[in-house]
């Protein structure tokens, strides 16, 4: 009978060291993700653009890109400016998922990611708008292809315009992703242009799967060698 209580307190000892262990390493894997330092994951910059399109009533803008890190999409850079007639239309960027045709999917509701811009917020001269994801907590893998959408459902003609290049007048293109144009009230969804955004993706990484996997080993040998000595002690005591 004493036996047996001192093997249940045991386990029930080490059952909850181990408990403490675990989330002390899920807790330091969560904390080194927090703590690592974004990056630039694609980009196409340019120093001018050769073409300028608009997003307004009935017009949205897509440009697909390639995630080359995986972690958390954490922001967006757009090279755009807004319209000098002060119409106060705030500006919609989404983060999409591609169809198998490798286009942006059709429902707004499918986005992996919404952002609202105010209106006042998006400059009146060209400029590249960072747009802060954080919120959305958007997980991207290596690998994958997404777009970036941007829409302004009640906004007056083509009051956003989005720069970016043709290939032509010495600007290079864009190897990694196509730009296409969506007209609501075409029943062909996503038409595709032969230009594209100027634009710039940031990630926060992921600790290595090898910093996550050694820290529960650690933590776990730790619970191990505190419930052996447990029992060590155990026994002294019979």
């Amino acid at each position: 009978m004493k036996f047996r209580t001192i093997a249940q307190t045991y386990l029930l000892q080490l059952f909850g060291v181990t408990v403490i262990a675990v989330l002390a390493a899920f807790f330091a894997v969560q904390g080194n993700r927090a703590l690592a330092e974004m990056i630039v994951d694609t980009e196409f910059i340019l120093d001018f653009e050769t073409v300028h399109s608009g997003v307004g009533t009935g017009t949205q803008r897509a440009q697909t890109f390639p995630v080359n890190t995986t972690g958390q999409l954490s922001h967006v850079d757009i090279w755009i400016k807004r319209g000098f007639d002060n119409y106060e239309h705030d500006l919609i960027v989404d983060i999409r998922p591609l169809t198998a045709g490798g286009i942006p999917v059709w429902d707004d509701n499918l986005a992996r990611g919404t952002v609202t811009v105010a209106w006042d917020e998006v400059p009146q001269a060209k400029y590249y708008l960072n747009v802060d994801l954080m919120s959305q907590d958007i997980s991207v893998t290596a690998g994958e292809q997404l777009a970036l959408v941007l829409r302004s459902p009640t906004a007056p003609g083509w009051h956003y315009g989005i720069l970016g290049s043709t290939g032509l007048g010495g600007q290079p293109s864009y190897p990694h992703g196509a730009a296409c144009e969506r007209d609501v009230d075409n029943p062909d969804p996503w038409v595709a242009n032969t230009w594209d955004f100027a634009f710039r993706t940031h990630v926060i990484p992921i600790p290595e799967p090898g910093t996550a996997t050694l820290t529960a080993i650690a933590a776990l040998a730790i619970a191990g060698v505190v419930g052996l000595r447990h029992r060590r002690s155990s026994h002294l005591c019979r």
